[in-house]
């Protein structure tokens, strides 16, 4: 984008809890709690409503954020801070969202934690259930595609409730939840298996995640 220009955003503030909020302070975290609606070089924010206001449990404000570019090769970038105090509390807390301009976002980058999903010593009839859980650690959205791998010991599925697309977004986690019931006691004494999966994320675009049980 470049210098000079300017381009607008539409933003939401939702109020997540079960009881009313008043709201404090709109402000630019470069600026400082006492700079309300206050706008710096690069960012701009108006429509705000007049405070004091009350946000009802469940309710919404939409105000808009101008950027205007610097022309910095390296983007601009801040935050934005809504103070407000829950009804019935006297401590004040703060909802933020980053402001970037101009900013190339790093891509998907996954986390895998377990790398390999454990069932540990399982019994004849007793099925059990096991997760990991996906992190992505970059700043744009990951796109996944999971599905068993056709080489796994038939006692490994799948759990019913585990979405076969599904997304994470930057510094989000998603689970991944397979199921493990034994068909028989024979040998081998130790199941193997792995869950597939396909991503957008350039260094892992496709991969494994590992199963195990014992008998």
């Amino acid at each position: 984008m470049p210098a000079g220009q300017t381009a607008n955003a539409t933003v939401t503030v939702t109020n997540l809890g079960s009881t009313s909020a008043a709201l404090g302070c709109f402000y630019l975290d470069s600026l400082g709690a006492t700079a309300c609606g206050q706008s710096s070089a690069a960012f701009a924010l108006s429509g705000l409503p007049q405070l004091p206001d009350t946000l009802p449990a469940e309710g919404t404000v939409t105000f808009t954020v101008s950027y205007t570019a610097s022309g910095d090769a390296s983007g601009d970038t801040d935050q934005l801070d809504v103070s407000c105090i829950a009804q019935g509390s006297s401590n004040s807390s703060v909802a933020t969202d980053p402001l970037l301009g101009n900013v190339s976002l790093t891509p998907c980058s996954l986390t895998i934690t377990p790398s390999t999903i454990n069932f540990g010593t399982v019994a004849l009839g007793t099925p059990v259930v096991a997760t990991t859980t996906l992190g992505n650690v970059g700043q744009t959205t990951c796109n996944l595609t999971v599905s068993l791998d056709g080489a796994s010991d038939p006692s490994f599925t799948l759990d019913p409730s585990q979405a076969a697309n599904f997304s994470i977004p930057a510094g989000g986690t998603a689970q991944v939840t397979a199921d493990f019931n034994l068909d028989s006691s024979q040998p081998p004494n130790t199941r193997t298996g792995a869950i597939d999966y396909q991503s957008n994320d350039p260094n892992h675009a496709t991969g494994q995640i590992p199963m195990t049980a014992t008998l």
